[in-house]
């Protein structure tokens, strides 16, 4: 191995955590399901639960103005932190859970999807849904994860109040503010894929991830053209709805873009996107592992090599993190890089939290995170450079295409943004939104100090995130 091969993956686009435990399957199926109930409620099937007496009307009627948790006197000097700072219990479980133990001991109910793309990259998708609700589901959404997460990103952001019973009728104010289950509760059906490459997605029909650096020859490139289309079309095989709502973080907002640049069929089958800081043009970032491969041209050197963005030291660093996280020297460290990474924002990060997130960390190919640097050398939305041998063999000509998102017509878009986020920057979303000519709706959050991540794991992220998504798919499902 070169050094700068390892030079590259000390420095990684953050704490690289990743995980090895990777899932075998025994069959390579197209759609080999496993259905799980809560273990609080063994009696209660994914098709048949019942609906608790004090269930909140908004549940059903989906009324968000109704619903008690809203503020619409917003005061940023002022938040109402919950139990976040105080719910302990569950840290050192959540660090080590799987998507699956998750889902399952906060009390809810899953399908496990394994779906083959038609390049042959297997696919983990994971459909949740609070078991409480006897109605059929509303629009489907899918959860796209960003690029150093998986789905779990949706739902581990906060310890839960209360598990789910639906025997006491828990099922009550607060919401969880976790994204997955909060759309669960309100009756969505809800999706969570994980991209090729990525922990519970690491399977192919013929190459071997821990052998074959033929698999890892991919970048965001392929989860848009090819992950994307099976997702959504798998997602649309199971409804009875017509069109999915696509709700995205920084690359999950990439990749419906790419398909839909690519493959302008699907302007049929996504209904809307909801971006949630997209990092679609990233010319002006600044985070910082990313703005050094860009600036140090070390990006362009690994643009040939090809294989996973992680090292044979990452159990022992998971390890490390877990045994050590109630240490303030380690908690400390955590907040540090944490900040330095994604934004200075203590007021609104919980950083007892934090072991779970940099636990829960996992990566994919090292060519997805040189892409990130390719594209904050341009100002342009394009494809991957994978030198010209490649880019002729993929492209047909020596030069990547720009994705043409402009020509992107019958979808429509909500993109949130922060100021204080250091890797999607407020210049480059605006962008993005000026780009596209589909209709499009930028929101800026009303707390500056927002950063990436905190989209999805700021303490107050209800009130600020959260009710706009839901405010947002209010009008779209009566639109």
């Amino acid at each position: 191995m070169s050094f700068l091969y390892q030079f590259v993956i000390l420095i990684g686009l953050s704490i690289g955590v990743i995980s090895n435990n990777v899932e075998p399957l025994n069959n390579f199926a197209n759609q080999h399901v496993m259905n799980n109930n809560p273990v609080n409620n063994p009696t209660n099937t994914f098709n048949n639960p019942v609906l608790p007496k004090n269930l909140h009307p908004a549940v059903n009627k989906l009324q968000p103005d109704n619903i008690n948790h809203r503020s619409n006197n917003f005061n940023e000097k002022n938040f109402d932190k919950n139990d976040d700072n105080t719910a302990q219990s569950n840290l050192i479980i959540d660090e080590t859970r799987s998507i699956d133990q998750l889902i399952v001991d906060y009390g809810y109910s899953f399908n496990k999807y394994y779906v083959t793309t038609s390049d042959g990259y297997i696919l983990t998708i994971h459909r949740i849904k609070n078991p409480c609700l006897s109605d059929e589901p509303l629009d489907p959404i899918i959860l796209g994860h960003p690029a150093t997460q998986d789905g779990s990103i949706f739902i581990d952001g906060s310890p839960f109040y209360n598990p789910i019973s639906c025997s006491t009728g828990a099922v009550d104010e607060p919401f969880n503010p976790n994204l997955g289950f909060l759309l669960a509760d309100l009756g969505y059906d809800v999706f969570m894929p994980s991209f090729r490459g990525f922990r519970y997605s690491r399977n192919h029909t013929d190459y071997n991830p821990a052998k074959d650096a033929e698999y890892w020859d991919f970048t965001s490139d392929e989860m848009g053209k090819y992950d994307a289309p099976a997702i959504v079309d798998f997602v649309l095989g199971l409804s009875t709805y017509p069109e999915v709502i696509w709700i995205g973080h920084s690359l999950g907002v990439s990749i419906p873009l790419i398909l839909l640049a690519t493959q302008p069929s699907y302007e049929e089958k996504i209904r809307h996107v909801i971006g949630l800081a997209p990092t679609t043009f990233l010319g002006h970032t600044t985070h910082p592992s990313t703005r050094y491969w860009a600036d140090s041209g070390l990006g362009k050197e690994k643009q040939t090599e090809f294989g996973p963005k992680e090292d044979n030291k990452t159990t022992t660093k998971r390890e490390s993190i877990v045994a050590n996280r109630a240490s303030n020297e380690s908690l400390t460290k955590l907040s540090r890089q944490y900040f330095y990474d994604f934004g200075y924002d203590p007021a609104q990060t919980n950083v007892t939290r934090l072991p779970v997130f940099y636990a829960q960390q996992t990566q994919t190919s090292l060519s997805t995170y040189v892409h990130f640097s390719q594209l904050a050398c341009t100002p342009y939305f394009k494809a991957f450079d994978g030198g010209k041998k490649r880019n002729t063999r993929e492209y047909g000509k020596p030069k990547p295409p720009f994705y043409k998102i402009s020509q992107i017509r019958n979808v429509t878009f909500t993109i949130m943004a922060s100021p204080n986020d250091k890797v999607a920057k407020l210049n480059d979303v605006k962008k993005l939104v000026k780009t596209l000519k589909a209709p499009v709706d930028l929101k800026i959050v009303k707390y500056k100090k927002m950063n990436h991540f905190g989209f999805l794991w700021s303490l107050n992220r209800q009130k600020l995130v959260n009710d706009v998504i839901v405010d947002t798919l209010n009008e779209v499902i009566s639109s």
